[in-house]
């Protein structure tokens, strides 16, 4: 998955991805620090440690910006055509206003609810105990985030 990732966003895979002696994340550029997180279940459960986690390495190594990246390596034999990718970024960061939808932490949320969640919407807010995270596609991260940093 990181390799994937790593053509779109044109972020550098680092080097022992997934050991953290070598450098902490999955991908990163001089101001970016991106973990990857993914699944072949038809469920995944967003987790707000994956988010606080990568805020502490950004910090740690000085980039200004970080972001999870997570969704399905496959989709669902009712899904057809690549994999479905969402970017979890600080709720403050890019350009975009999420209008109502909500999704409290803790929820096992599937492809379809994220589907039906961000039909009409650019983004929508994760709330969790000490952090509110906005998540969107991949595409609309790739468009209003990474080329707006």
């Amino acid at each position: 998955m990181e390799q994937k990732l790593a053509m779109w966003t044109g972020l550098d895979v680092t080097p022992g991805s997934g050991c953290g002696y070598i450098f902490k994340g999955d991908l990163n550029d001089e101001e970016w620090l991106v973990e990857v997180k993914s699944t072949r279940q038809k469920e995944l459960v967003f987790d707000t440690a994956w988010f606080t986690k990568a805020a502490a390495q950004a910090k740690d190594k000085n980039k200004e910006f970080f972001a999870v990246l997570f969704g399905w390596d496959d989709r669902p034999d009712d899904f057809n055509g690549s994999s479905i990718l969402f970017a979890a970024v600080p709720e403050e960061l890019c350009d975009i206003e999420p209008k109502d939808p909500h999704i409290s932490c803790g929820k096992a949320v599937t492809i379809t609810e994220f589907l039906e969640t961000l039909k009409n919407n650019e983004a929508l807010i994760l709330q969790g105990e000490s952090v509110t995270i906005k998540i969107m596609t991949l595409d609309t991260y790739l468009e209003k985030c990474l080329d707006q940093s």
